[in-house]
């Protein structure tokens, strides 16, 4: 099984790699829902079930992976050198970029409270409470983190490509 997704690594790679030049482009939507297939094709396999399900659900991620290489790397042709420009973001009032950073400031401090009272409670419940903690932290954090994630890829694409075109006195009123 180790074997068979160690397949899967240099399409894995290529598929960052082409997803990451589409992001630059400006293009998001169809990278992302590309490199979902891999994901998608170990779903398919485990709903099958059967006998060597692992083999299977291995065999169908690597597969996925190098179509989903293919369909980036034909994507990121595509696109080119001439590259659709997302539109400009409205510059945000000074007054609100400090309510909304209070706001995140406030919103992880309270997460963090929460996370070490949970911890604290998890610590007297007995052996394997505090590992088990953690995984439904982690498997509940999954979506926020994503979504945290490609929002950021959105931001840092559009940061560097102020700074390529040697406007970055563009980058302080769009994102401070």
């Amino acid at each position: 099984v180790t074997t068979v997704f160690a397949l899967s690594l240099p399409a894995t790679v290529a598929t960052v790699i082409f997803a990451a030049r589409c992001n630059l482009a400006g293009r998001f939507g169809a990278p992302a829902a590309i490199r979902q297939a891999p994901r998608a094709a170990v779903a398919g396999a485990l709903l099958l079930g059967g006998g060597a399900l692992a083999l299977r659900a291995a065999a169908a991620y690597t597969i996925a992976a190098f179509a989903a290489a293919a369909l980036t790397l034909a994507l990121a042709l595509r696109i080119g050198g001439a590259a659709a420009r997302p539109a400009a973001a409205a510059r945000p009032a000074s007054a609100a970029v400090k309510r909304r950073g209070g706001a995140a400031i406030l919103l992880t401090l309270g997460a963090l409270a929460g996370l070490w009272l949970e911890t604290a409670f998890a610590a007297r419940q007995g052996v394997g409470a505090v590992a088990m903690l953690d995984f439904g932290q982690r498997l509940g954090a999954l979506a926020g983190n994503t979504l945290a994630g490609a929002l950021g890829l959105v931001a840092f694409a559009d940061l560097s490509r102020h700074a390529a075109e040697g406007r970055p006195g563009d980058l302080g009123p769009r994102f401070g």
